[in-house]
Parts: C-alpha cells; sequence; structure tokens
C-alpha cells in the first residue's frame, strides 16, 4: 500500500484526467460543474487524500515563504522585531523561516544560501558584526529575490534600508546624564565598523561639545556588544583613568556588564555613577538598579521592513527607500535616585 494518495490515484479512481481532479481543489476554476467538483472532494476525502501545499505555491510562483536573518537572539530587540513582522507577514499569507548568524560572516552567507535554496520569495536581513556578504546579497538581489536590511545595514548593498535615528537618541541620552550633573562621562561603543555603533560615538561626542564638557579620545572604548564585554570595558577603565560619574552604554548588555563590575568594587549605580543603556531590553526592568535606556518602536520597524518587501515582491521598487526611527528615553533609578 502507498504512503501517500497522489492527485494521480484520485485521478485514476474516478477515472478522469489529473487536470479535472486538480481543478476541483481551486474554486477560481469554473469550468468543472459542482456535481463533479463534490464527487473528487468526496473520494479525496475518503482516500485520504491531502492537495500539496508546496506544488501549489509553485504553480503561482511563490512558495509564500520569507527568510529572516539576523546577528543574535540574546537581545530582546531582535525577537520582538521578528515577532511584529511575522504578524505583518502572516496578515498576507507568508510564513518565515528564521535563522541566526551568530555574528559569524561565513554563517551569514550559509544562512543566505539555504534560505535562496529553499526558494524564499524575499529576505529581511540584519547584517552581523564584520559581515563580507555585501557582493553576494547584491548577487541574491541581481537574481530577482528582493532583500530589505535593518538595524545594522550597509549602504554598498542596494536595498531598502530601516533603521534607528542612532545619532540623535545618543546626544539625547548624553544629555540626559548632563541634566543629572555628570561632568565625566565614557561613552562604551559597539564596534565602530558597525554604521550605528559610529552614529552612537558621534551623538556621544556631539552632546559633550554643545555642553562645553571637554573629553579625551579614551573616554570612547570599543567594548564589544555583550555583558561579558561591558564588564571587561569597565574594569579596564577603572583601572587605567578611574572612576567617571557617567556612561553612555553603547547597548543594554554593555551597561549592565558595566553595572556588574561598578556593584563589585562597592561603587555606587546612581549615587556616584549614572549608567544609561541603549535599545532597551527586557533585562533593563530585572537588574537592580533599574536601568535607564533608550528603546525603539520594535513594532513599527517590523511592520515598515515587512511592507517593505511585500511592496517590492508585488514589483514596487523601494530600493532607495531609507527610513529613521525615533525611540524614547526611559528613565529608571540607574541614571535617578528616584527613578524620575
Amino acid at each position: 500500500m502507498k504512503e501517500y494518495i497522489t492527485i494521480k490515484d484520485l485521478a485514476d479512481q474516478l477515472h478522469l484526467s489529473v487536470g479535472t481532479v486538480s481543478k476541483a481543489f481551486n474554486p477560481k476554476y469554473k469550468d468543472i460543474s459542482d456535481r463533479t467538483r463534490q464527487k473528487i472532494l468526496e473520494a479525496a476525502r475518503k482516500m485520504g487524500y491531502v492537495p500539496n501545499p508546496f506544488a501549489q505555491k509553485l504553480l503561482k510562483k511563490k512558495t509564500l515563504n520569507i527568510g529572516i536573518i539576523v546577528p543574535e537572539f540574546s537581545h530582546s530587540y531582535f525577537s520582538e522585531v521578528i515577532f511584529s513582522a511575522q504578524e505583518k507577514l502572516l496578515e498576507n499569507d507568508y510564513q518565515t523561516l528564521i535563522m541566526s548568524s551568530h555574528e559569524s560572516s561565513e554563517l551569514e552567507r550559509k544562512n543566505i544560501e539555504t534560505l535562496v535554496n529553499h526558494m524564499v520569495d524575499g529576505l529581511i536581513i540584519s547584517l552581523c558584526n564584520g559581515s563580507l556578504n555585501h557582493e553576494y546579497i547584491n548577487d541574491v538581489i541581481e537574481s530577482g529575490i528582493p532583500i530589505v536590511q535593518f538595524n545594522r545595514v550597509s549602504k554598498k548593498v542596494n536595498s531598502p534600508k530601516v533603521e534607528f535615528n542612532d545619532y540623535k537618541w545618543a546626544v539625547f541620552g548624553t544629555e540626559h546624564l548632563i541634566s543629572q550633573g555628570c561632568q565625566n562621562l565614557i561613552h562604551l561603543a559597539l564596534p565602530r565598523h558597525l554604521p550605528l555603533g559610529h552614529q552612537r560615538i558621534l551623538g556621544f561626542k556631539k552632546a559633550l561639545e554643545k555642553h562645553r564638557i571637554a573629553h579625551k579620545d579614551h573616554q570612547v572604548i570599543e567594548a564589544g556588544i555583550t555583558v561579558q564585554d561591558g564588564e571587561e570595558a569597565m574594569s579596564r577603565y577603572l583601572e587605567n583613568h578611574g572612576c567617571p560619574d557617567g556612561i553612555l552604554a553603547a547597548g543594554d548588555p554593555l551597561a549592565i556588564g558595566a553595572m556588574k563590575i561598578l556593584k563589585r568594587k562597592g561603587i555606587a549605580i546612581p549615587e556616584k555613577v549614572k549608567v544609561m543603556g541603549f535599545t532597551e531590553s527586557a533585562m533593563a526592568l530585572v537588574v537592580e538598579p533599574e536601568l535607564s535606556s533608550i528603546s525603539q518602536p520594535t513594532d513599527q520597524i517590523g511592520h515598515l521592513i515587512s511592507k517593505f518587501l511585500l511592496d517590492q515582491i508585488a514589483g514596487i521598487d523601494k530600493s532607495n527607500e531609507h527610513y529613521l526611527f525615533d525611540g524614547k528615553l526611559n528613565i529608571r533609578e540607574s541614571t535617578s535616585c528616584t527613578g524620575q
């Protein structure tokens, strides 16, 4: 006995053509009678035939699958954006295949190749730290597969880009620390070659300049991305330069790592040092004291990257689109004794 019932088995049983049987499962075909359609559907039910959705998608020249690649899942930002993107895509009958590059350029390329080989209708990508795949991604776009970049983007890739206004909000975050009395500030930075990391460095420096606060190069520390990176950078800075009175971290994990070292050394937060995070994560409300941070509208970001991709799939050129989102300062105990 065959494990799967095919459309040919059904046609043979009913002494009908494969074409006639196939039309019974698609309401758009009106050239078969209701009686014949019902006869075919009833036979299919009895024989256990299930239409092959993949074959149906191929007939439409679509798989209705979208690939999403992000650099990591440790930060809630990416999961929140993905959830929002899925919501919009599901409304349009698209499923998502989600992969992580784990901050590896090589794995990022393999992820793209895997999704392309699975014939996705489009890709949403946030590039990994040190991505070397710009040329390859452009080749994928040239092959007819639309791509949208978000969060970590490259000007070298000819696709729509959705980013946060990192420069502006780094200025605002630094100015909040200054308004709380901080004069000896440092910035725990992301890798400089990440565009968003570079913009946050520029915003930090601009705020100091605007408020006539002198600073030296060592006050911008290229820390990394993780909590451990924040711990190591804070330890080195304390050992070499003493204690600052304000810290703008380019990510919540860096801020939390710095806070761990400060608390370990008995340095009070926020009384002695005030700490501001960036791209608010769930961890901001878990640490003690609660972390002030700059939040991004992840729901709006997810919806927009999905819209840009769906527009491109529909043949609307969005390659020159570049959208910058604004955010919000969430002030908590790490920068204010009252949390106000």
